[in-house]
């Protein structure tokens, strides 16, 4: 491959058709032979006894010599005057431009060389075709990229490499490229591998103008971007995914940057705010004018910590929709980061759980009902799970047994109050239906107190569910079956009084 290419006024490029094939500045050509030394001296001795044959012959000029021999000297001398002018005027001048050709040819080789292992070292493939569109030129990287070498790719064009369907629209395109001598600027195409694969190709190339203008062809470079088209389109369909979840998600998603603005708002916004996604990621401010003027330092100081911090969060605060409403919102905050792990700010989701914020306060209340009766009676109560494990205990059972609460907090109700060969069958007798949701209302059952003693509780036993309806233990609570007897006969004493 060569650079046989100079350029002309306009700057287009042009063939040198002097140079052998080699680039060569302008002014810089030699055109033609050059006469080595050698030959100019024989010129020279010849033109010498031209001279000594006519001094000899013509009498008239050589009547004042005395003999031939002069003659011949006066010839020599004559002679070796001339060479030396012409020497000097014409031989060496010739000479030394014949060697300053030779110097810019060998030069020019080793320019040419030097950008032949250029270009082949490229990764990019560097090539050139005539106005047919077919391939005249290609560098060795074309193996590295196509898998084809370069004898197989030169009198072919770029179109017999694309798909049927692609390969007339890309000719056509190329045409009238050619026809307005535009230049190609990061054109994306697609082409087969020799293996059958896809190559996805970013070219660049200018056209080549011959000395009179005309059109001879293209050069440029095709750059492999099948990679970066490859990561691109992976990421739109995972942008696309990641849109379609988030926009139909029932919860409202947003993407906060670290500046605080809106860079997303899904359009679950609207039905908890009223405001639409747009009017958030316009104005960033939205969400903190709409927050309850109670909760506002409280979000605010949670989202510039999670900012700074950039940890995982959460919080409850309240809202003011369009219409005026009051609602409750649960937000998960968790940082986001890029592939080099720069922080690209917070993700959130918001929950409105006005509802679920209702029945959790009326729960709440039920059960500080539910504890202020259990810690007033003079009954013993407990409840514990389906296990038998305790997790609460009244102060009337306490005194009765004689422990601290500390000190049965989380025990084995049966282990810890029941004799070791009542035990088993103490806990089948009460929770061995609970599952079932069945379990004894009425009992009479022994435990024993710290000292030892051993008591006969009368019990009455309820199953406990939690919010959603789920059995998670039994409430029992029982009375002292002797001080119960004491009292009945009290009672039936003071009627027969």
């Amino acid at each position: 491959m060569s650079l046989n290419y100079d350029t002309d006024e306009t700057g287009n490029q042009v063939r040198d058709a002097q140079s052998p094939g080699a680039y060569l500045p302008q002014g810089s050509r030699v055109k033609g032979g050059v006469p080595t030394p050698f030959w100019l001296g024989a010129t020279m001795v010849l033109v010498a006894l031209i001279i000594e044959a006519y001094l000899v012959y013509i009498p008239s000029f050589v009547s004042p010599m005395s003999t031939r021999l002069e003659a011949l000297l006066f010839t020599m001398v004559l002679a070796s005057v001339v060479y030396t002018v012409f020497y000097f005027i014409l031989v060496q001048p010739l000479a030394t431009h014949a060697s300053y050709h030779k110097e810019v040819e060998a030069t020019l080789r080793k320019s040419e060389e030097r950008y032949k292992h250029i270009v082949d070292s490229m990764s990019d493939v560097y090539w050139e075709i005539g106005t047919d569109c077919s391939f005249t030129t290609m560098s060795s990287s074309i193996e590295k990229v196509f898998g084809y070498k370069v004898e197989e790719i030169i009198g072919k064009t770029p179109f017999d490499f694309m798909p049927k369907e692609k390969a007339e629209k890309a000719r056509n395109v190329f045409i009238d490229l050619m026809r307005a001598r535009e230049a190609i600027k990061d054109m994306e195409i697609w082409m087969f591998r020799k293996n059958g694969n896809m190559v996805c190709l970013s070219v660049n190339a200018a056209p080549l103008l011959g000395e009179n203008g005309e059109l001879e062809g293209y050069r440029g470079v095709y750059r492999d971007i099948t990679d970066r088209k490859s990561a691109e389109e992976a990421l739109k369909i995972s942008e696309t995914k990641y849109r379609i979840i988030a926009d139909n998600n029932y919860d409202w998603e947003f993407w906060l940057s670290p500046q605080g603005h809106f860079l997303y708002s899904s359009p679950s916004c609207k039905r908890i705010t009223g405001y639409a996604s747009s009017e958030f990621e316009s104005h960033s401010a939205l969400f903190l004018r709409i927050t309850h003027p109670e909760d506002q330092d409280t979000l605010t100081d949670r989202l510039k910590r999670s900012m700074n911090n950039q940890k995982k969060g959460s919080l409850r605060f309240r809202i003011i929709n369009k219409n005026g409403e009051e609602r409750l919102i649960e937000s998960y905050l968790s940082p986001v980061y890029d592939n080099d792990n720069h922080f690209l700010g917070l993700r959130g989701s918001n929950r409105d759980i006005t509802s679920r914020g209702a029945a959790e306060h009326g729960l709440q209340e039920s059960e500080r009902r539910y504890r202020e009766i259990i810690e007033n009676i003079h009954l013993a109560a407990v409840i514990m799970d389906i296990d038998g494990q305790l997790f609460y205990c009244n102060d009337s059972f306490l005194l009765k047994t004689g422990y601290e609460r500390n000190e049965i907090n989380g025990c084995m109700f049966f282990e810890k109050f029941v004799e070791p060969g009542e035990a088993e069958r103490f806990q089948r007798f009460l929770l061995g239906d609970i599952s079932k949701g069945m379990v004894p209302s009425h009992f009479v059952g022994h435990i024993l107190t710290k000292n030892g003693e051993k008591l006969a509780i009368d019990w009455r036993n309820v199953i406990l569910r939690n919010s959603s309806g789920k059995i998670i233990g039994v409430t029992c609570v029982g009375e002292d079956v002797v001080i119960e007897r004491r009292d009945m006969a009290l009672q039936q004493y003071s009627r027969d009084i």
